[in-house]
């Protein structure tokens, strides 16, 4: 298909800061403004155990979208280790780290993508 596809999520900030950072240094009482949060169990995940919590969105404009997220986190690091997002119809997204590093500096560079001169960039809004 040879195209890149760049869309600005200027507009949808709020939903973006949803996925991208939540359970990454989230405030307790941020989450608890923005979702119903339960305890639903513990789990061993790739070796170590997990709080596995369940968020359901407060906001329409969240959970139209998303009607909830259930996020492990360590229990050694207070980190998560998996999240699932699960969109109204029943399909979901799962993310797993490892690894993982806290407060690191990223230069921007790491989000450029390098395309090829053949590869058409097409902007969308």
């Amino acid at each position: 298909m040879k195209r890149l596809e760049e869309y600005n999520l200027e507009r949808q900030s709020g939903l973006v800061q949803q996925f991208l950072l939540l359970g990454f240094g989230t405030e307790q009482s941020a989450l608890k403004a923005s979702y119903d949060v339960k305890l639903i169990g513990e789990e061993d995940l790739t070796g170590e155990s997990a709080a596995v919590l369940e968020l359901i969105p407060k906001q329409p404009e969240i959970s139209s979208q998303l009607s909830k997220v259930q996020l492990w986190v360590s229990e050694d690091s207070w980190v998560p280790v998996q999240q699932q997002f699960t969109q109204p119809g029943g399909d979901y997204l799962v993310a797993r780290y490892k690894d993982t590093k806290v407060n690191r500096n990223v230069p921007s560079s790491t989000f450029h993508i390098e395309a090829g001169s053949n590869v058409e960039r097409v902007k969308k809004n």
